[in-house]
């Protein structure tokens, strides 16, 4: 069994953060620049939303937020929409973070779980066990 701490995914999603935001300063010099700023923003949100969940709630209620928000977007995801491209890679690199992988999370649309048992669903499918460090 793995232990990972929740500071500990606060310092990867916050690193994530930091290179989303290099991302989008380096967008201006780089072709398709305004995808790329919209993609590099849009990671940056939702890296922003999961680290203000994870801090004022905790680590069980942004595995919701993050549950939820990924399959509203396999629903409606558009191969165009950087916005939705971009959400969409941050759930997912939030995802690997705590050890999930994109096919388990496919897996776990397919057999419809309902948001209330994603966290024992995703931490058994893990093996991982969450601590909050203090």
């Amino acid at each position: 069994m793995v232990l990972i701490g929740q500071d500990d995914i606060l310092l990867a999603l916050k690193r994530f953060k930091g290179i989303a935001k290099q991302d989008l300063l380096a967008s201006e010099t780089i072709p398709q620049a305004e995808f790329r700023r919209t993609h590099a923003a849009a990671r940056r949100e939702i890296y922003a939303q999961l680290i203000n969940m994870i801090e004022q709630s905790g680590l069980e209620k942004a595995c919701v937020f993050a549950f939820n928000e990924y399959q509203n977007l396999l629903d409606t995801q558009d191969e165009i929409d950087p916005m939705k491209k971009g959400h969409l890679q941050a759930l997912e690199i939030f995802f690997q973070i705590i050890g999930v992988k994109k096919e388990q999370l496919k897996k776990f649309k397919m057999e419809q779980i309902h948001p209330d048992q994603v966290i024992d669903t995703l931490i058994g499918a893990s093996s991982l066990t969450y601590t909050q460090t203090q």
